[in-house]
Formats: structure tokens, C-alpha cells, sequence
């Protein structure tokens, strides 16, 4: 027994006991959220040292604007934006749907009034056109027949009617000798009863004065017969009248179809209204136009979009506020942004005399009265109403204060804000009197430009726009 135990307390010392292995790994295990912290709070420190590098460290500069000022200032009532606008502008189309086949203009030609600038599909109204030309000449034809018919009726009519005039002739002549036969019978009856006469005499002027009156009854019946036939031939060359006269309208009916074809034809022909320039070309060559409604969309069918620059105006929103400073054929001076060195004179040519209720503006046409050859439409402007005609139309200054221009070796400079960066802009400047400057080039309108604290600041170093 003792040797068992022995042996038995010999393999126990052996065996490994695994709890005592699991203890010691569980102590050394350290929880990962304390490094977790720690680089959360790396990172939150350099997403703010960022923060202050470009944000806080960024210098805040009070800037001012350089501005466009117009020479008739102090005579200004008010100002409006607006744009460039052409009083004569049109869209040209088909009236029906059609394939462009030639084109001859492109954007920005200049075009005279009737001129050709593109044919459309015609093969169907040619067509067309030679049918009712043929229709006019079988027409007429038949109205020449049916007036043909009627020369013949009046001839026929004037050889019935000089019939008629020598039977009434021979009708005078048949009733003298009548008259004369019947005379004759009665001088003979007289003598015959006075004793003096010859019965045989007397029955042969009887047999004559029968012949006289059978002739004469003849001769009426004929002039009957010859007025019954001026009457049916009258009624026949009054028909065949009839008949020209529908003919007539006839020959007019083909003729306006010819007219009407031939309008077609002149439809399929666009030309320029009035002289002017070519906007857009809204149609390729091959492809159809059709105004109306295609596929469930409305189509205008247009194939140009041409302008008239010589009635170019300027078209500016008027604040309701405003309305009363302003009356048709008030002076004014435009000033287009696309040319910014001049002012141009105008004139009020109409207040339109209803408003814009969502805008709470009434709309001013102003005409230009003098014109140059950059302007055009849609372009910006703006338009300042005057108290009275300027007595010189000079170009409107870019103007900015004196105290943001700095000295580089005699040359003059100035430092603008663009992109979060400052940049360095030479400029050539002269006085405008007072605490401004003209600004002859370097800078443009709008030009955000540092005030007064230009020193120690370098070309492309950080900056932001003092807030106000």
C-alpha cells in the first residue's frame, strides 16, 4: 500500500494543473481603450491645431470694392440693371411640317430684307403648283369655247334679225302693191258698172290683188317665223352668256389655287423679314421642322432667331418705389458691362403700363441714342435715370480709395483677395480728387482690394474677408 500512495502522489506532481495556467494569462491582459483614448486625443489635437493653422491663424483684412462711377453722379435720380434687348426680333419657321434642305446663313451674318436664308421640302406644293397651272389653261379654254359659242349666237342673231328687217321690207313693198291692186279692182269695178269697163280686165286685176294679198299674208307669217327664231337665238346666246360667266369663275377658282400653290411654294422659301443679324440657327440642314404638336411636345418648328441691332435697347426693372422718378422721354445715361469704358446717352421711349406683381417692378424701355458696334443683345447693363440731359456723355471711372495703394519701386500696387489668397496687383492709377483714385488698368469693377493695412502683407500669403 505504501508504495501505491507513493507511486500515485508521483504522477499527481505530473499532471498539469490548468487553472493555475489560466490565472496568471488572465492577470497580464490589459484592456485596449485606454491607446483607444489616447489616439482620439492625438487626433482631436491635430484636427484643431489644423483648425487655428487655417482657419484662426488666417488673417481677417477689412476690404473695399472697386466701383465703376458714372461722371453724371450727383445728376442721377436713380439706377436700374437690366439687359440689352432688340425691339425688332423675330423667330423664323415653317407654317407646316417640313425638311430643311438648303441653308445659307450661319450665326452672326448680317442679312438684308427679303433675302433667301434657307428652302424647305418642295417636291408635294410643285407638284401642286403645275396641276392648278394646268387647270387654268383647260379652264380657259373652255370659258374661250363658251365665249365662241356666244360670238356665233350674236351673229346668228344680227343675220335673223337683218332678215327680219328685209322681210319687213318686202312686207312695205307687198302691201303697196296690194294697196295698188286693190285699187285697181275698184276703178275697175266702177268702170265695169258704168258701162265703160271690161269684165276680163276687172277679173284679172281681182286675180292679181289675190296674188298681192296672198304674198303679203306670206310675208307676215315669215316675219313671225323670223321673230319667233330672234327670240329662241336670244335665249340661247343669253345661255351660252350663263355659261361664260361660269366659266369665268371657273378660270378665277384654278386661278387662285394657283395662287394658293404658289404661296405654298413662297412657304417653303424663308426669307428675311427686315435687315438685321442672325442670332441662332436652330434647325441643321436634313432635319424636319414642324410647329405644332409632335410626340405630346410643342414644337415651334423655328429655324432662325434674327434681330434688327439698329433697334437695340436697353430693358431695366423699376422698383414700384421708384415708378414716379421716372417718365417717358426722361434722359439717361447706359452703361453695358460688355464695355465698360464708355456710357452711352439714352432715352425713357416707354414705361410699360403694367407691373410685375412677383417682382415688385414695372418695366422701362430705353432706347440708345447713339450706337457702337460691340453692342448686342442680353448683355448686361445698367441704366441711370437723370434730372436733366448730360452736357458731356464722358466714360464712367473705376474708382477706389487712395489709402489701399502701396509704392514698389515707383510702381503702384494693391492687394486683392481671391481663392483665400492674397495677390498682388500692379495697377496704374491717377487722381480723382478727394480721398479716391482713378484706376486706368491693373484692376477690374467688383475687385475686392485691402484697406489701409496693406503693410507686411506678401503676394499669395493666406487672408479672408474681414467680416462685418
Amino acid at each position: 500500500m505504501p508504495a501505491e500512495n507513493a507511486a500515485s502522489a508521483d504522477l499527481n506532481k505530473l499532471r498539469i494543473d490548468r487553472a493555475e495556467r489560466r490565472e496568471p494569462r488572465a492577470q497580464n491582459r490589459r484592456s485596449p481603450w485606454p491607446w483607444i483614448f489616447l489616439i482620439l486625443m492625438i487626433g482631436a489635437g491635430y484636427l484643431g491645431y489644423q483648425y487655428w493653422k487655417n482657419e484662426l491663424s488666417v488673417p481677417e483684412l477689412a476690404t473695399t470694392r472697386v466701383v465703376l462711377v458714372s461722371p453724371n453722379e450727383s445728376n442721377a435720380l436713380l439706377t436700374a440693371s437690366g439687359y440689352v434687348v432688340a425691339q425688332t426680333k423675330v423667330t423664323l419657321g415653317a407654317k407646316s411640317p417640313r425638311r430643311l434642305v438648303e441653308r445659307f446663313v450661319n450665326e452672326g451674318d448680317h442679312v438684308t430684307k427679303d433675302q433667301v436664308l434657307a428652302r424647305l421640302d418642295h417636291l408635294d406644293v410643285d407638284s401642286r403648283h403645275e396641276q392648278a397651272k394646268a387647270s387654268v389653261i383647260s379652264a380657259t379654254a373652255a370659258q374661250a369655247q363658251s365665249e365662241a359659242a356666244v360670238a356665233r349666237s350674236k351673229m346668228a342673231i344680227e343675220k335673223a334679225l337683218a332678215e327680219t328687217e328685209e322681210i319687213k321690207s318686202k312686207i312695205k313693198e307687198a302691201q303697196a302693191r296690194r294697196d295698188g291692186d286693190e285699187r285697181e279692182v275698184k276703178r275697175f269695178k266702177e268702170a265695169e258698172k258704168a258701162g265703160a269697163g271690161v269684165r276680163k280686165d276687172r277679173e284679172l286685176a281681182e286675180t292679181q290683188l289675190q296674188m298681192s294679198t296672198a304674198s303679203l299674208e306670206t310675208l307676215k307669217q315669215q316675219l313671225k317665223t323670223a321673230d319667233l327664231n330672234v327670240q329662241w337665238m336670244r335665249k340661247d346666246a343669253a345661255a351660252a352668256e350663263a355659261d361664260v360667266a361660269v366659266k369665268k369663275a371657273q378660270v378665277t377658282e384654278r386661278e387662285m389655287d394657283v395662287l394658293v400653290a404658289e404661296s405654298a411654294m413662297e412657304d417653303t422659301v424663308i426669307r428675311a423679314p427686315f435687315a438685321g443679324v442672325i442670332l441662332l440657327k436652330q434647325s441643321e440642314v436634313g432635319e424636319s421642322v414642324s410647329p405644332g404638336v409632335v410626340s405630346g411636345q410643342v414644337t415651334s418648328g423655328s429655324i432662325f432667331q434674327i434681330a434688327d441691332f439698329d433697334t437695340l435697347e436697353a430693358e431695366v426693372d423699376v422698383n414700384e418705389s421708384n415708378v414716379s422718378k421716372v417718365k417717358n422721354d426722361q434722359p439717361c445715361e447706359i452703361q453695358v458691362d460688355a464695355i465698360p469704358n464708355r456710357a452711352f446717352r439714352g432715352s425713357v421711349r416707354l414705361l410699360m403700363p403694367g407691373g410685375n406683381r412677383q417682382k415688385a417692378t414695372v418695366a422701362a424701355k430705353v432706347k440708345f441714342l447713339e450706337t457702337d458696334p460691340a453692342l448686342r443683345p442680353e448683355l448686361g447693363c445698367k441704366v441711370v435715370f437723370l434730372r436733366e440731359a448730360a452736357a458731356s456723355q464722358a466714360a464712367p471711372k473705376l474708382l477706389a480709395p487712395r489709402s489701399a495703394f502701396r509704392a514698389d519701386g515707383g510702381r503702384k500696387y494693391a492687394f486683392s483677395i481671391r481663392d483665400g489668397k492674397l495677390h498682388k496687383r500692379f495697377v496704374d492709377i491717377r487722381d480723382a480728387g478727394g480721398d479716391r483714385v482713378e484706376i486706368a488698368a491693373g484692376l477690374v469693377e467688383g475687385d475686392e482690394i485691402v484697406q489701409d493695412n496693406s503693410e507686411g502683407l506678401a503676394d499669395g500669403a493666406p487672408a479672408k474677408l474681414k467680416k462685418n
